[in-house]
């Protein structure tokens, strides 16, 4: 049984270098529209500062300072950015961080949303939720993030365990576990099906506050539009709608990471 390669790595890594440089300047934009040209949305403007911080961090670790390749069906890492070449660092400590990362940014979007039906129920004081509950929902909001890099975290096998499984599962593939910056896991680690059900339940859980607090502002709204200005009702639905257009864009685009962000191997 041979290997062929369907995807060129080199090609893809010069294309994270060519996306990374595009991230920069799009977050530095987004950071100078939201701080200087957002008009007056009070501290509305902080949920999204920070939602963009978390973007822009992400869009730089990936990119630049991992540039991963992972070979697919085996479950293989390669990291080829400024954190292995530059600094040497476990490429397992990489791909955490991106986890951890990806989470944290729909965290951070959801306390956005949050925001913003805080901003709406304001208007009748039907639905204003406490100091004390507001923290508490922004602390379990975090817990998933924290929970996922402590969980994936364990998932880490030493060269020995590596060389075990890969023999076992993918003996033709036994020449990857020479480069030091691979990390190679596999589907029976305990810590690697915990992590599945960390991001699934995550993944739930996420979306059905989404849909709670997303169907509360459009009745809301529904409810408050024979009071309400019809410019301040259109600016209020516009950020809903843009809160939901960047929830279905993060979607897409972390499930297309999932397949794009691959090298495929033949295995014939």
């Amino acid at each position: 049984m041979n290997i062929s390669m369907i995807f060129d790595a080199n090609l893809q890594i010069r294309f994270y270098l060519f996306t990374g440089i595009l991230c920069i300047i799009n977050n530095t934009l987004a950071f100078y529209l939201l701080i200087f040209k957002s008009g007056n949305v009070g501290t509305y403007r902080n949920y999204m500062l920070y939602f963009q911080i978390v973007c822009f961090v992400l869009d730089t670790h990936l990119t630049l300072l991992v540039a991963p390749v992972t070979y697919f069906p085996a479950l293989i890492g390669v990291s080829n950015g400024i954190y292995t070449k530059w600094f040497s660092m476990k490429t397992h400590y990489q791909i955490n961080i991106i986890f951890t990362l990806i989470v944290l940014q729909i965290t951070a979007l959801l306390c956005s949303f949050i925001k913003k039906h805080q901003s709406v129920a304001a208007i009748d004081q039907k639905r204003i939720m406490g100091t004390l509950q507001k923290y508490l929902i922004k602390m379990f909001l975090h817990f998933p993030p924290f929970i996922l890099c402590v969980v994936f975290g364990m998932a880490n096998l030493e060269k020995p365990e590596e060389m075990k499984i890969a023999q076992a599962e993918y003996p033709k593939l036994m020449p990857l576990l020479n480069l030091d910056n691979m990390e190679l896991y596999s589907t029976s680690q305990l810590f690697v099906q915990l992590t599945l059900v960390v991001m699934v339940l995550t993944f739930v859980v996420f979306c059905t506050l989404f849909l709670f607090y997303y169907f509360q502002i459009l009745q809301m709204l529904h409810g408050h539009r024979k009071f309400m200005a019809a410019r301040t009702y259109s600016k209020h639905l516009a950020a809903v709608l843009s809160l939901v257009a960047q929830i279905i864009v993060l979607s897409s685009h972390h499930n297309g990471c999932a397949t794009e962000d691959s090298t495929q191997l033949k295995l014939v």
